[in-house]
């Protein structure tokens, strides 16, 4: 890394990248939430929204959507939520190569 880089006026977010490339590492346990598609009550409620979030990948997905380079690692089951975990996350510009599922 170049230490003596010093932005300018003109300096943009890609002069300082090609100086400072570095990888924001998140690591931490993420959910898959289930709540009810309205208003309802979940007691009462027929349709359900799906999405998986947690602080440490909510703060990988923000880091991505800037286009800086993000990466999560934890570990996840081995099934339905937790390959729909990291399909969210992956979808969402964050490098899931680390992940283990288990």
């Amino acid at each position: 890394m170049n230490s003596a880089y010093l932005p300018t006026e003109r300096s943009t977010r890609q002069d300082f990248m090609q100086v400072h490339r570095s990888v924001m590492l998140a690591v931490g346990e993420t959910m898959v939430m289930i709540a009810p598609a309205s208003i309802a009550s979940a007691i009462d409620a027929t349709d359900f929204m799906v999405d998986a979030g947690g602080a440490e990948s909510n703060v990988a997905s923000h880091v991505a959507a800037l286009g800086l380079e993000a990466r999560w690692f934890s570990h996840v089951g081995d099934d339905a939520f937790g390959h729909y975990v990291v399909r969210q996350l992956a979808e969402r510009g964050v490098d899931v190569s680390t992940v283990v599922f288990d």
